[in-house]
């Protein structure tokens, strides 16, 4: 495994740091720039969709929630290419989309169920009757929420987001599908700068980079629980009482 796998890496890393990165220090920051942003732009929808979606299909119970539940995370188990076509045809009905839109709705679209499965999974475990106290004591449906449910889903909110931040850094398939070469992330900048111009240095530098921001995205979902996030209902979650005054 040693021979096979991490003697290869070691060796490109190094010939990569032998000439220094030089120029190639200012070609990758639009690059992180672009990773940065349409990554935590698109965590934004997700979880703004997502919280409303989450209450829906785990605090209401009407026909079908289970199916839909079940619905909603086809597309997060979806090849990104397959997603990129999804895209590609429902963009046809408006003439077309810019390559950064179609890339953010692609994003969107693979990894809503994250939210909506995570945040719900826990939110149908908080204590009905604190909420129903609240309500008798006066508070409003919005107060509620911030006040005492609120509180309660930070992190798997937070587990969520950064789950998603890094999936959507770590897009290959999506952002080459929908990007057309107009722009990269981390992940498409490094293939071309390898594979097309074989510029190890500017690739080195760029693997070092995602290599850095994945692991920050992985310890944000991780910070604040020992498995926060989960597709299902936790038995040792515990639900705190709080007050709404």
């Amino acid at each position: 495994m040693a021979i096979l796998f991490y003697w290869p890496v070691v060796r490109v890393f190094t010939d990569g740091l032998a000439s220094g990165f030089g120029s190639n220090v200012q070609a990758v920051w639009p690059v992180l720039w672009f990773t940065v942003w349409q990554a935590v732009l698109s965590t934004l929808f997700c979880v703004v969709l997502g919280i409303p979606g989450a209450y829906l299909l785990y605090r209401k119970s009407f026909r079908f929630a289970s199916t839909i539940r079940a619905l909603i995370s086809v597309p997060f188990m979806l090849p990104s290419l397959v997603v990129a076509i999804a895209i590609t045809q429902f963009g046809t009905l408006f003439g077309g989309l810019n390559p950064i839109v179609a890339i953010i709705l692609a994003n969107i679209f693979s990894n809503y169920a994250v939210v909506v499965r995570t945040v719900g999974s826990q939110w149908q475990l908080l204590d009905v009757l604190s909420e129903e106290a609240a309500e008798v004591a006066g508070a409003g449906r919005l107060r509620i929420f911030f006040k005492i449910a609120l509180p309660q889903l930070l992190v798997s909110i937070r587990a969520s987001s950064a789950l998603i931040v890094l999936y959507c850094a770590s897009s290959y398939g999506i952002v080459l599908s929908l990007g057309g070469g107009q722009v990269n992330t981390l992940e498409t900048a490094i293939s071309t700068a390898v594979l097309q111009r074989l510029d190890l240095q500017q690739g080195t530098l760029l693997a070092l980079l995602q290599i850095v921001f994945s692991m920050l995205a992985f310890t944000a979902s991780r910070w604040g629980g020992s498995n926060p996030l989960s597709f299902e209902p936790s038995l040792s979650y515990k639900v705190r009482h709080i007050d709404v005054h």
